[in-house]
């Protein structure tokens, strides 16, 4: 009699009637185990529709459906009360490994257009949730392509290329990473809910201040997470260099925020506070790494210092 490893990779690799076997017989000796139970059903829905995971239906698109069909058997897991558990996973990574395979050759022959994203980001989240970093990544480089600039995309690939980094050691990928959050937070200031971080610096920075604000204060919480991420990563120097035009965009900015903060009420004060230090610490990463200015940095210093007491001493640059 097998394991439920073993159960568990007949699922993953596709072998789906190896699989109703398999966690069949086990579920015979232990019929309360809710993992059996979500395996083996999970194994004899997808066994009768084996034929999806390569043919796709008339008139649906290629790598779409299957996504379509995977939220449909969830939908029915959840009506049957019965849990999403790691066999759920292997067969999740069967069926949508097929799905990014088959928006791949249609990225190749060119046959993906602008209404693909939407799908092309429910797959990522859903590869991220499998800690699939690798082919979320390349999948969300597809969604950026297709359409530039959109600051959820963004921010979902620096956090894959982040963990990819992380995971491989490789500081350049890591901090390539940390380059694309930087700019999906120039664009928008809550790019995701804060509880979708995983890469770090991020995930441990929104604990800490889910841990400070509690209660009505969580919406601190987005608030200034931009701007104590960008102080955790100052001392990363390979984040993507910003143009002459950019940082003069991020000047002009700066000086309307300064220039209004005084006057504005205080339920809008805090938040242009805070997106005013960000913005700061942006320019001081770039005084510190690209450019040379040692009296801006100085201004910058000591406006972040007035705006957010206390928080550059999480850099160690703010030691030279």
């Amino acid at each position: 009699m097998g394991s439920l490893d073993e159960a568990r990779s007949l699922l993953e690799s596709g072998d789906f009637a190896g699989a109703v076997q398999a966690i069949g017989e086990l579920l015979e000796r232990h019929p309360e185990n809710s993992d059996l139970m979500s395996g083996f059903y999970a194994a004899s829905y997808w066994e009768h529709r084996q034929a999806l995971l390569t043919q796709a239906p008339a008139g649906k698109l290629s790598g779409a459906y299957l996504l379509d069909e995977w939220n449909a058997f969830e939908s029915l897991l959840r009506d049957k009360k019965l849990d999403l558990t790691p066999s759920v996973d292997s067969a999740m990574r069967a069926v949508l490994n097929h799905a990014a395979r088959q928006f791949r050759h249609r990225f190749k022959e060119g046959s993906v257009g602008a209404e693909d994203v939407a799908a092309l980001l429910q797959l990522s989240r859903n590869m991220m949730r499998l800690r699939d970093y690798r082919n979320a990544r390349d999948l969300l480089g597809f969604a950026l392509q297709l359409q530039p600039h959109r600051p959820e995309t963004m921010m979902l690939l620096g956090e894959c290329r982040a963990l990819v980094g992380d995971e491989d050691k490789d500081a350049l990928e890591y901090e390539k990473g940390l380059g694309t959050m930087r700019d999906a937070f120039l664009l928008n200031n809550a790019p995701l809910d804060v509880q979708a971080y995983r890469s770090s610096p991020a995930s441990e920075i929104v604990g800490e201040l889910n841990f400070r604000f509690s209660g009505e204060e969580k919406e601190r919480v987005a608030l200034w997470l931009p701007a104590e991420w960008m102080t955790a990563v100052l001392d990363h120097p390979h984040l993507r260099r910003l143009q002459s035009d950019e940082i003069l965009q991020i000047e002009e900015e700066c000086m309307r925020l300064e220039r209004d903060l005084p006057t504005l009420d205080d339920r809008y004060r805090e938040k242009a506070a805070a997106r005013l230090c960000f913005y700061s610490l942006v320019l001081l990463h770039s005084l510190y790494h690209h450019y040379d200015n040692e009296a801006r940095r100085d201004e910058l210093i000591t406006l972040i210092g007035r705006l957010r007491p206390g928080l550059l001493n999480r850099s160690r640059l703010s030691e030279n």
